[in-house]
């Protein structure tokens, strides 16, 4: 997965192109081809085990001697666990570009839905979801008219 050799100065970050030893891995699994969004560079790794359940913490003293103790969770193999695969898609990125990725998932999670109604009838399945398009691009996808087949879904 590293792209890192001794005499090249490091591995490059996928977002912004620094070169530096220091990177992370974020690794994402939502079962959905997130190779769909062509402009993120996406690696995949799949992974064959058995799901683990929370089982609690353990507690730590901070080795550096801070007097903080931390915690890291337990994990156990349920009796009934089945081996899979499961499929990561994973990015290559610096302690920065990690931050932003972060900050961008809790702005998302802050946020409220936007559900509206255009009263097209027009649907799109787009990133995975499914929304209702605008008069506006329905002309910009179809400038030469026609038919649109529609199809109804289940509202949630």
């Amino acid at each position: 997965m590293s792209e890192h050799s001794d005499d090249d100065g490091g591995e490059t970050c996928q977002r912004c192109g620094e070169k530096d030893y220091d990177r992370r891995t974020l690794w994402m699994a939502c079962f959905y081809q997130m190779n769909e969004m062509r402009e993120v560079p996406y690696g995949q790794v799949a992974i064959r085990g058995k799901v683990c359940e929370p089982d609690g913490v353990e507690r730590f003293e901070d080795f550096l001697g801070s007097g903080r103790a931390r915690e890291f969770p337990k994990w156990r193999v349920p009796d009934d666990a089945k081996e899979s695969d499961r499929i990561f898609y994973t990015l290559r990125v610096c302690k920065e570009c990690r931050a932003d990725w972060m900050r961008a998932i809790a702005s998302w999670f802050a946020a409220s839905r936007q559900d509206e109604a255009t009263g097209t009838g027009a649907y799109i399945r787009e990133q995975g979801g499914i929304r209702e398009m605008t008069e506006a691009e329905i002309a910009q996808r179809f400038p030469k008219g026609g038919e649109v087949r529609v199809r109804k879904f289940k509202s949630r």
